[in-house]
């Protein structure tokens, strides 16, 4: 596993902005779902569906489309996207890189 990252890096690797009041050198140390994700992981939101484990979530960063940012609790950092998807698939790549063939 690689990492951490700083959530200003994460940004430009997922090609997404900060949202407001997010500290871009905050430190994420990997990639988790909604339900499982700590105050160290970053998640995503791609789907309503999922808005009620979004608002429930404990991960301290999380990918969402500008429209959703306004359900995050204040203490979430938001990595803004209209591709959150995937933006969380590049950044779970720089997590958890490819093993160089043998």
């Amino acid at each position: 596993m690689a990492g951490p990252f700083a959530l200003g890096e994460l940004a430009r690797i997922g090609g997404g902005e900060l949202g407001t009041g997010a500290d871009p050198a905050r430190l994420v140390r990997d990639v988790a779902p909604l339900e499982t994700a700590g105050p160290n992981d970053i998640s995503f939101l791609d789907n309503s569906k999922y808005v009620a484990a979004f608002v429930a979530s404990c991960a301290g960063a999380c990918i969402v489309r500008p429209t959703l940012a306004n359900r995050a609790l204040p203490a979430m950092a938001l990595l803004l996207t209209a591709e959150p998807y995937r933006a969380y698939a590049l950044i779970a790549q720089a997590f958890h890189p490819e093993p160089p063939p043998s």
